[in-house]
């Protein structure tokens, strides 16, 4: 399953200068199966760059279904 939803990511990050989304870091990984980046694991503390977003992906474990949920921060660099 892909992430990125360039119009989800963006309504959920707001800046007070209007700039727009640079990077974002991973602060907290799915309990459930892994999250990737161009299919290498992400790590906590990894930085995206907003250039890469459509790269991350979710691959859940074997015959799970339901909700994943991670907690990032984005940033305007």
């Amino acid at each position: 399953m892909t992430f990125y939803d360039e119009e989800d990511t963006l309504a959920a990050f707001s800046d007070p200068d209007g700039d727009a989304l640079a990077k974002i870091e991973i602060i907290s990984l799915p309990a459930l199966g892994v999250l990737s980046l161009d299919g290498i694991p992400v790590v906590p503390n990894q930085e995206v760059i907003a250039a890469d977003l459509e790269k991350l992906s979710y691959t859940a474990l074997p015959n799970w279904s339901g909700m994943v949920t991670f907690t990032w921060n984005g940033s305007d660099g």
